[in-house]
């Protein structure tokens, strides 16, 4: 059921009729479209762990804390003034701060 501009809004009954219509009769879909909206552990509930779908959301989730957390040290480390020293430079990456940097400070 889609809802056109200019109708009444569902009801609240309505709303849950389509959506427990959509999760019987497709989750993948189901999952694709309101699974940003719910936690892992409602997920792991509500869905079979072992289905492709699942593993692709759970797998997806994990990565974009892992990302979210990076980026948050990251701006941390540029707040202090330490991200883009010379020291942190060489320590992420040694052999590329001695190609690029360190070969002009050495002499």
């Amino acid at each position: 059921a889609s809802q056109q501009r200019n109708e009444p809004e569902f009801t609240h009954e309505q709303k849950h009729e389509i959506l427990n219509q959509l999760y019987n009769t497709n989750p993948a879909n189901f999952i694709h479209r309101f699974g940003s909206l719910l936690t892992d552990n409602e997920l792991r509930e509500y869905f079979d762990p072992n289905a492709d779908y699942m593993h692709q959301i759970l797998t997806s989730n994990r990565n974009k804390i892992r990302i979210n957390r990076r980026y948050t040290y990251m701006q941390q480390l540029i707040a202090r003034g330490s991200y883009f020293s010379d020291e942190a430079m060489k320590e992420r990456s040694p052999l590329l701060y001695e190609q690029k940097i360190g070969k002009y400070n050495d002499k």
